[in-house]
């Protein structure tokens, strides 16, 4: 409820029936926990051992990991106290304050990979390279990235790499680059759609008001959660 909703501790108590401090200690412990389960939910599948291959179409289903689509997400955050500090993280493209999440999801929309918070300052394609995420990218999965992305190819040279085409000072896109970008939104659009369902719960979608060293507890739970209904869509999907 409190993810979902993102209560204040004297509403919860309130609903609850207990003190706000029996919330706030308790919460501590159990983010703590559901922070251990839930990240074996978050991970790349292991390839199959010798003499457990699989068909085309029972692979697809199972672990259909062909691409591996990266995009960033910023949130609100209380204005840092410190100077130094209220300088890394306002972020300039979102005119505030706020702390920067990558995911990594592959074309079904399973999340793979979550990178560390950092501040909203800091560039997209830093902000994964300081992660150490683009590192454990299989290499027979592609990579996919939006246009803040230009230049992963020299990260992953082992990779097959696709951001999209820009147009430069006298230089505009061609007919054929403008349609190879609109091929690969329709492969990044999964990427916005996993987003746009963690955004739904609101700890991670309104002003961050919390310590920032629990972000990543949170983002991590809260990620587990969507890859679970994910998993159960495409169970259904197959049924």
């Amino acid at each position: 409820m409190w993810v979902r909703l993102y209560l204040t501790t004297a509403a919860l108590g309130a609903l609850f029936g207990v003190d706000k401090a029996t919330v706030s200690r308790n919460g501590r412990r159990i983010l703590a926990v559901l922070r251990r389960v839930s990240e074996g939910e978050i991970a790349w599948p292991d390839p199959p051992g010798r003499g457990k291959g699989k068909g085309l179409a029972e692979a697809l289903a199972s672990c259909s990991d062909l691409f591996a689509i990266l995009d960033g997400t910023e949130q609100p955050v209380q204005r840092p106290q410190d100077p130094q500090r209220q300088q890394d993280f306002y972020s300039g493209k979102r005119k505030r304050h706020t702390i920067k999440k990558g995911i990594v999801v592959n074309e079904r929309g399973l999340i793979r990979a979550v990178t560390p918070s950092t501040p909203g300052a800091m560039h997209d394609l830093r902000h994964f390279r300081k992660s150490g995420v683009l590192n454990r990218i299989p290499r027979q999965v592609g990579v996919i990235g939006d246009a803040g992305f230009d230049g992963l190819h020299h990260d992953l040279p082992e990779h097959s790499v696709a951001t999209p085409h820009k147009a430069r000072r006298n230089r505009p896109l061609k007919e054929d680059q403008k349609l190879a970008n609109q091929e690969l939104a329709r492969v990044r659009i999964v990427v916005e759609n996993v987003l746009a369902q963690i955004k739904h719960f609101r700890a991670l979608a309104e002003r961050f008001r919390h310590s920032l060293e629990t972000h990543d507890d949170i983002f991590i739970v809260v990620a587990a959660i969507v890859n679970r209904r994910t998993r159960q869509r495409l169970a259904w999907q197959i049924a």
